[in-house]
């Protein structure tokens, strides 16, 4: 198989770019798919976080 070049710093900001924005799609897709199910989480973290040293 023959080798590949490495890429250039545009290429690799460009494919970095491309990544990131395809991770915050499918998270944004995610929290329109189940908005409640992120609500009960950050409401379920929340109380844990608020109670120092009591445990619920």
């Amino acid at each position: 198989m023959p080798q590949r070049k490495p890429l250039s710093p545009a290429e690799q900001a460009f494919l970095t770019r491309l990544a990131h924005g395809n991770a915050l799609s499918l998270q944004h897709q995610a929290e329109r798919d189940a908005p409640s199910t992120h609500f009960l989480f950050a409401a379920g973290h929340w109380r844990r976080n608020s109670w120092p040293g009591r445990s619920t």
